[in-house]
C-alpha cells in the first residue's frame, strides 16, 4: 500500500472557507458572553473561487440599488423649458410695450395742455389747494372756457382773479345784480360756509370746462429740465430693452434651435 497523499495547499484552504462559511455566526449577549445564533453568513463562498466576496448591500424600495439621478432647475433644456422662457419674454415685451406707450401718452397730454390748449382759448391752470375736493383733487390741472358774465349761473365752477393777482377756483352759490352789473357768491365744495364777500361776475377768467387729476403734479414736473431729461432717458431705456427682447438669439447647437422651434409651434 502507498502513502495516504497530503493535500494541495489550495484545497485546505478551499475546505477552511467552505468550513468557516457553513459555521453559524458568533453574537454576543448584553452581558458580554458568547452566545449561537442561526444568522445569516457574513461573507459567502462562490463556486470557482478560491477568495471571499462580500454579499452586496441591498437596498430598500425608498433607496434603491441605483445611483439617484440629480437635475437641477437651471440646467433642463427640454421643449417645457423653452417654452417657458419664451412665454416670459413676450409677456415681458408686452410689459415693456405698453409702459413706453404710457410714457408717450403723458408727454403728449402734458405737451397739448401746457402749449396746444392756450392756442384755441383755453386756459390751463394748476390746482394747488384742497377746497374744491372731491369734484376737483389737489394737483389737479383744469382747463377753462371763456364765458360771458350772462352766463353765468349757480352751480358753475369759476376761476376768479381777485386783487393782488390772487387765483383760485369755487363754484357759484347765488348771483346778486347791483347797479355796477352781476355779483357772484361763491363756496368751495369742501368749504363749511361761502366765502365772506361777494365778487363781480367782470373777475372771472372762465368757466372749468374739464379736469385733469395729477395733472398739475405732471405740468410742473415737465415744467423743470430735470423732469423733461428724466423722461426722456425713461423713454430711451424703454426702448432700447425692448430692442433687446425682440432681438433674435442664436442657438448655441441644432438640439436647442429645434427644441425652441417646436416650443414655438406649441405656443
Amino acid at each position: 500500500m502507498g502513502r495516504p497523499s497530503t493535500p494541495a495547499p489550495w484545497a485546505q484552504r478551499l475546505s477552511a472557507i467552505r468550513h468557516r462559511a457553513d459555521r453559524p455566526a458568533i453574537a454576543r449577549s448584553p452581558l458580554g458572553l458568547p452566545r449561537l445564533c442561526a444568522s445569516r453568513p457574513r461573507f459567502r463562498w462562490r463556486p470557482g473561487t478560491a477568495t471571499r466576496t462580500r454579499r452586496p448591500r441591498r437596498h430598500s424600495r425608498s433607496m434603491p440599488n441605483k445611483r439617484p439621478i440629480i437635475r437641477s432647475a437651471g440646467l433642463h433644456r427640454g421643449p417645457r423649458s423653452a417654452e417657458t422662457r419664451i412665454a416670459a419674454f413676450r409677456f415681458a415685451a408686452l410689459a415693456l410695450d405698453t409702459l413706453l406707450l404710457g410714457v408717450i401718452g403723458t408727454a403728449v397730454l402734458s405737451f397739448g395742455l401746457a402749449r396746444v390748449l392756450p392756442l384755441t382759448g383755453h386756459e390751463t391752470l394748476v390746482i394747488a389747494g384742497g377746497s374744491m375736493e372731491p369734484s376737483i383733487p389737489l394737483g389737479a390741472a383744469v382747463v377753462l372756457e371763456r364765458a360771458d358774465a350772462g352766463s353765468i349761473g349757480p352751480g358753475d365752477m369759476v376761476t376768479i382773479r381777485g386783487p393782488g393777482n390772487a387765483v383760485y377756483t369755487h363754484r357759484v352759490t347765488r348771483t346778486v345784480e347791483r347797479e355796477g352789473g352781476l355779483w357772484l357768491e361763491t363756496k368751495g365744495d369742501a368749504n363749511a360756509e361761502p366765502d365772506p364777500v361777494i365778487v363781480p361776475a367782470n373777475w372771472v377768467v372762465g368757466r372749468v370746462a374739464w379736469a385733469v387729476p395729477f395733472g398739475g403734479y405732471l405740468l410742473r414736473f415737465l415744467a423743470v429740465p430735470s423732469g423733461m431729461l428724466a423722461m426722456l432717458f425713461l423713454a430711451v431705456t424703454l426702448i432700447v430693452a425692448i430692442a433687446l427682447l425682440e432681438a433674435p438669439s442664436a442657438p448655441r447647437s441644432r438640439k436647442t434651435r429645434i427644441r425652441t422651434r417646436q416650443a414655438s409651434r406649441a405656443i
